[in-house]
């Protein structure tokens, strides 16, 4: 019985000493003055343990009582880190408000032509500037007008998933797949009142107009040329391509075809 309790108690003492980090150094020893001094750290992973070592080319010369400190600490849990993009909530919740308070300096902005397929004036435009909170979220405002029909400013919020594999036959040919969901609001014959008068909204829309409308869209964006050098002015875009998507609004019929081009500045 005396040697199962000797061996139990062994097994539960290597487990415990498995499961701690030790850090050993060496203090209050005088040393010689060394030109450029070498300190090498050696780090051994053993399971859940640690030993970190550091030596140095130092010769100590007069060594008095010297100390050892030995810190012993319990692991405290598996850590994983991602990439040097990867998104956490705190980056991400700082990218916003530095993107609203104005210090923001990573911008894309997209001008486009856009065909509805069952509204009665199909042609119009749109603009949008649109804030990377990471390489697959994307937060942006856009402004469309359906020619003689209405205006729609809008909200959207963007996951996409870029792919860099095709750089191997062109150096600055990045695709960027993505999917997108937002708020928009028609506006036709709207008036605005402001301080120098009323402004009137032109349009002839009348049944949506006013409400929001929900938006769902798919598509895809093209970097087709990248900047080799630093941008020296705000306005030199580091990368320009082309973007395209397909798009539908709740309480408009059919659907939305957009086409346009895209750049990225960062100033």
């Amino acid at each position: 019985m005396k040697f199962l309790i000797a061996v139990a108690l062994a097994v539960f003492l290597a487990a415990t000493v498995q499961a701690q980090t030790t850090v050993t150094s060496t203090t209050n020893q005088v040393v010689s003055t060394v030109i450029n001094p070498v300190v090498t750290t050696t780090t051994v992973q053993n399971g859940n343990s640690t030993t970190v070592t550091t030596s140095t080319n130092q010769v100590p010369t007069v060594v008095t009582n010297p100390v050892v400190i030995t810190v012993t600490t319990s692991p405290v849990g598996v850590t994983v880190t991602g990439g040097p993009n990867a998104t956490t909530v705190q980056n991400g919740l700082t990218s916003i408000i530095d993107a609203l308070t104005g210090k923001a300096t990573n911008w894309y902005g997209a001008g486009y032509i856009l065909y509805a397929s069952k509204l009665q004036n199909k042609v119009g435009a749109g603009v949008g500037v649109f804030y990377p909170v990471s390489d697959y979220l994307i937060g942006g405002v856009r402004l469309e007008y359906i020619d003689g029909g209405f205006y729609m400013p809008n909200g959207t919020v963007t996951l996409q998933y870029p792919i860099y594999w095709l750089t191997n036959f062109m150096s600055s040919l990045v695709l960027r797949p993505f999917a997108y969901a937002g708020v928009g609001i028609p506006l036709s014959g709207a008036s605005i009142v402001t301080t120098a008068g009323n402004v009137q909204i032109p349009g002839t829309l009348r049944n949506n107009n006013g409400q929001p409308t929900a938006i769902t869209g798919i598509g895809c964006e093209i970097d087709l040329w990248h900047r080799s050098t630093i941008p020296t002015a705000w306005y030199q875009p580091v990368s320009l391509g082309i973007i395209g998507d397909w798009e539908r609004w709740s309480g408009f019929p059919g659907y939305q075809l957009r086409l346009g081009a895209e750049g990225h500045w960062k100033f």
